[in-house]
């Protein structure tokens, strides 16, 4: 605000001094000021370099949220399991996990900011639970749906596979006999909890 504020008087000011010396200055001065916002500025006209693009989400996201919607009860647990990720369809830039935006305010994703050591920086308890029973893979699989199911209302479990194989958290417990694979689409996966 400071910027804007002084810079335009310092600009009056400068403009007034020149006005009374040369037309030609005066005239040149004003065509820089013009001029400089436009070079400063080129990369934000181009989108910053190509860093700002619009994407389509998968049609394939479409007909899973198509399938969540039939049932309005319950929430859908989202994986991975991060709050940032690379997503194929946004051409591998990383960005903050856009679940909910899509599939609506039922999504329960992670808050986890993975960087370097700092995993969790959450103070909420049901949260740090939740994180557990999502990331340990040592806990009996009947225990963690039931919880899940009956501390957090979760009744589906969507799973993308953009970070298969470079993902650091292993969700085993999506094969286990206690859920339903209820729709499959390109890249994406649709468990509901049995019971």
């Amino acid at each position: 605000m400071c910027y804007a504020v002084f810079a335009g008087w310092g600009l009056v000011v400068i403009s007034e001094f020149l006005k009374g010396k040369s037309k030609l200055v005066f005239n040149m001065f004003v065509s820089v000021i013009f001029i400089v916002p436009v070079m400063f500025g080129y990369l934000i006209w181009g989108g910053f370099n190509k860093q700002i693009q619009a994407v389509d989400y998968p049609a394939s996201w479409a007909e899973a949220k198509m399938v969540l919607d039939k049932d309005k009860e319950g929430k859908v647990l989202f994986l991975p399991w991060h709050l940032y990720l690379s997503l194929d369809f946004n051409n591998k830039v990383i960005t903050a996990n856009p679940a909910r935006r899509f599939f609506g305010e039922r999504i329960i994703s992670s808050k986890s900011v993975d960087l370097g050591d700092i995993r969790i920086q959450e103070y909420d308890l049901n949260y740090i639970k939740l994180d557990s029973l999502v990331i340990d893979p040592a806990m009996n699989n009947e225990e963690r749906f039931r919880s899940m199911k009956e501390e957090f209302g979760i009744k589906y479990i969507v799973k993308i596979s953009d970070l298969d194989g470079v993902d650091n958290i292993h969700y085993g417990f999506l094969e286990d006999e206690g859920l339903e694979l209820v729709h499959e689409g390109d890249g994406i996966k649709v468990y509901a909890i049995k019971g």
